[in-house]
């Protein structure tokens, strides 16, 4: 069996750090997300061949892909204070890339996504130009304000995954409502972030909504948000006789019961860390259901 060299292991090591940086899981499922969006919302499947051989709806995942990527980058770069106290080993991993490289990296992956993006229409251009600006001025001072903070990432978690609704023109309140739903769910995902990062965030000045309310009043909130998101759902399917809607309801309203008694014991970080999973399910849960619509 053949051994790497020294020289190889460390390029090894490198490229699966850039990978982790990037969160390259998040971004391909950004990227199938979109997908979905393209195939079951905006054309029902009724000529399945018009989005496999619709370059334009290539080149606005391409696009995405790029810069939700860059977008993870300049994140970690502002993060690494508060990484340091919350994932120190995580943070030692990926530090074996240099900043430096991951600038050169983040201008670059913008620069592609913004040209690809320009291939598909002015107005795609300038959706993908606003969205680079939004991820930058979140990771440079949004996620510094409470309540901001999980407004503006919600907004920007959806904004990707609709970007192809943008293509093809399709607005309905059937998407109004379903990105309404997948709002409330990220937002609710980002203060469970908040739960498990809480001392992080206090040491590098982030006023989230944890830090802000304190935990007992940001778990109110949070029982608050999952109330707002069940209704959602509730009057997203009572219109439907679909047996399939009847169980994507039954699945939101135990998921997030089961979220709520896993964060009573907040200060239990293996609690937090199995809500926050449990969030991260509720957006397969949710993405998949797009199928459906």
């Amino acid at each position: 069996m053949p051994v790497l060299s020294r020289a190889n292991r460390v390029r090894l090591v490198k490229f699966l750090a850039f990978l982790s940086i990037i969160r390259w899981p998040i971004v391909l499922f950004v990227a199938m997300a979109q997908y979905l969006v393209a195939f079951f919302v905006c054309n029902h499947l009724a000529v399945w061949q018009t989005v496999l051989f619709d370059t334009k709806v290539h080149l606005i995942v391409l696009s995405s892909v790029c810069i939700i990527s860059a977008g993870f980058i300049i994140n970690s770069f502002y993060d690494l204070e508060k990484d340091l106290v919350n994932k120190p080993h995580k943070t030692l991993f990926n530090r074996v890339i240099s900043k430096t490289f991951c600038l050169y990296v983040y201008f670059a992956l913008n620069l592609i996504g913004l040209m690809v993006s320009a291939f598909g229409s002015l107005n795609i251009l300038i959706f993908f130009t606003a969205f680079v600006f939004g991820l930058w001025f979140y990771s440079h001072k949004l996620q510094k304000i409470p309540l901001i903070r999980e407004l503006s990432a919600s907004l920007l978690g959806v904004a990707a995954v609709f970007a192809i609704g943008l293509h093809y023109n399709v607005v309905n309140k059937v998407l109004i409502v379903y990105a309404a739903i997948l709002m409330t769910i990220i937002f609710n995902r980002e203060m469970v972030k908040d739960f498990r990062n809480f001392e992080g965030d206090r040491v590098a000045g982030n006023d989230t909504m944890v830090v802000f309310l304190g935990k007992r009043s940001a778990y109110w909130l949070h029982l608050a948000l999952s109330l707002v998101t069940i209704l959602l759902t509730l009057v997203f399917t009572t219109y439907s006789s679909r047996s399939f809607d009847n169980l994507y309801a039954g699945l939101m309203i135990t998921l997030h019961l089961i979220a709520a008694v896993l964060l009573i014991q907040h200060t239990q970080s293996n609690r937090v860390r199995w809500a926050h999973r449990t969030f991260k399910l509720l957006l397969i849960l949710s993405t998949f259901y797009l199928v459906f619509l």
